[in-house]
């Protein structure tokens, strides 16, 4: 009988410190998201690969700014917020890429440059590159979007934006050969892996840039950037409708520069992801 009274003793005493530490955790969170929204000194804790950074927040309407801890100064931290918020409002106005929700953006130098899930890890203070963009794009379109239209939209919005033309000596008499052999057909699929020196050589990059580069100029050319734009937003998703569109489009240009052979819808979707961190690597799914 005693032993039962303990036991019973003793759930209800665990119970009551569940119950408290519920609570506990509840104030804290929310106690969290009052901090932030009104621009405090709270501080969060993230893990970008390896290891954790402290980050110190601000806030604009569209956007949330974590810098590390007692890496920057006040007048750093103001003039990147300046220079990011601008960002954002001239890809809004110009270029039609509203944030229909808040964007995180975390600046460290321990940082591996890219976004995901309407948070944006960059490794500077400089935001004028192609691949501050692509992160930009890849946060609040998914990091799954096909990444050559990602890499094309985003060097047709720095050539406007910033002045900073593409740098390529590959000519359209040299795609046309180069894409009139089958072996090379695979990289116009312009999927992450064509991007990665482990799965392709220096060369095939250099082909696969370039390829996304002209290619996605000619499509906005071609059809604008809206609809350029809608079919990145297409290919985050596991839909063959997107598979059949950009066969189509990849064809056209295809025949735009004289090559002779032509790409193939898959028979199923294919999308890849890229794994950051020590283990870095590419799969589909």
């Amino acid at each position: 009988m005693k032993y039962k009274k303990r036991v019973v003793i003793i759930c209800l005493l665990v119970l009551l410190i569940l119950n408290i530490y519920t609570i506990f955790n509840k104030q804290v969170s929310e106690q969290a998201q009052y901090d932030v929204t009104n621009n405090s000194n709270y501080k969060e804790i993230v893990y970008p690969g390896s290891g954790h950074i402290e980050f110190v927040s601000s806030s604009t309407g569209h956007i949330n700014y974590y810098f590390e801890n007692g890496k920057y100064t006040k007048e750093q931290m103001d003039e990147f917020t300046s220079k990011f918020t601008s960002f954002q409002n001239i890809l809004e106005s110009k270029f039609k890429i509203p944030l229909e929700e808040k964007v995180s953006v975390y600046v460290s130098e321990k940082n591996i440059l890219y976004g995901k899930d309407r948070k944006i890890f960059i490794d500077s203070l400089s935001i004028e590159t192609v691949d501050v963009t692509v992160a930009f794009l890849q946060s609040i379109f998914g990091d799954t979007v096909n990444y050559g239209l990602c890499y094309g939209i985003a060097c047709y919005i720095n050539e406007n934006l910033y002045d900073a033309s593409f740098s390529a000596n590959i000519e359209n008499k040299d795609f046309r050969q180069y894409y009139s052999t089958n072996e090379n057909l695979n990289i116009m699929d312009l999927t992450i892996p064509v991007f990665q020196n482990i799965y392709f050589s220096e060369e095939q990059n250099n082909y696969a840039y370039s390829t996304a580069y002209y290619f996605v100029k000619d499509l906005i050319e071609r059809k604008g950037l809206e609809y350029s734009i809608d079919l990145l937003k297409k290919s985050s998703e596991l839909d063959m409708e997107f598979d059949i569109e950009y066969t189509e489009e990849k064809n056209i240009w295809l025949g735009n520069i004289g090559a002779t052979l032509k790409c193939e819808v898959p028979a199923i979707s294919i999308r890849y992801e890229l794994l950051l961190g020590k283990k870095a690597s590419t799969y589909p799914y």
